[in-house]
């Protein structure tokens, strides 16, 4: 009789072990997982900055190369609505889930002075749902010799 309680003993125990290994190897899957899982977001967001920037230089070099922002600089009457026709030709050139904000410096010499120009949409606050932001600039000079500086900044808010 008090063999066969030592049997019952001993495969209890050996049944505690089997669980104990199952326990750790399921403890060693779910980290596996949930590291993979985190560098799976970080390269979204690392995708999300190269699109943006991308992006930026594509609609820069369109502004400046097809000759459209001295159009628009030409038509306009005031600064005021020299604003306007910017932020209309750069919601029209950019997907309407990106914020955007462009700055025009204009080099004088070794001088940068910015244009009382600020065309954007990016709302003042910041949104804690917003990936990246992407800045993108170019080098501009005007048929009038004129050069001037832009800088586009992207961000596109986040799910």
């Amino acid at each position: 009789m008090m063999a066969g309680l030592d049997l019952i003993r001993s495969g209890r125990g050996q049944s505690r072990i089997l669980e104990a290994v199952v326990a750790a190897a399921i403890i060693f899957i779910v980290f596996s997982v949930s590291s993979y899982l985190v560098r799976a977001s970080e390269v979204r967001v690392l995708q999300e900055r190269a699109d943006l920037d991308r992006l930026g230089y594509n609609v820069l070099h369109r502004l400046v190369e097809s000759g459209a922002y001295e159009e628009i600089q030409g038509r306009a009457a005031s600064q005021q609505e020299l604003e306007l026709l910017l932020k209309d030709a750069l919601q029209r050139a950019l997907p309407t889930s990106v914020y955007f904000n462009l700055t025009i410096y204009r080099c004088e010499g070794l001088e940068l002075t910015p244009l009382p120009i600020n065309p954007g949409n990016m709302p003042a606050e910041s949104n804690p749902k917003t990936l990246e932001r992407s800045s993108t600039s170019t080098i501009y000079t005007s048929r009038d010799g004129t050069i001037y500086l832009l800088i586009l900044t992207l961000t596109r808010e986040g799910a």
